[in-house]
């Protein structure tokens, strides 16, 4: 189902600009507009806003961020370079 971008914002606990800024860095796809302008975002994002904010909040920056939600994306389980990751940290 889609659903816009502030439906989308209030479902993850967000703003509507904080989708706006994860997009334009990289962390979410960007989304194409309706006809009547808005943009419909799948709401399965939810789960991604939600581990993004969740990262940020163990004190992750959006570029390790980044990194790990690349690996989830290639169909990986990043548990071993999470790790390494909050090590880094």
């Amino acid at each position: 189902m889609v659903v816009t971008i502030s439906e989308l914002a209030r479902r993850a606990g967000v703003t509507a600009d904080t989708l706006g800024y994860y997009e334009r860095r990289g962390l979410l796809s960007a989304v194409p507009r309706a006809p009547n302008g808005y943009r419909l975002h799948d709401e399965e994002l939810t789960g991604r806003l939600r581990f993004i904010e969740g990262a940020q909040h163990v004190g992750l920056r959006l570029h390790d961020v980044k990194e790990l939600l690349e690996i989830m994306d290639r169909g990986t389980c990043p548990c071993g370079h999470t790790a390494l990751v909050v090590e880094r940290r």
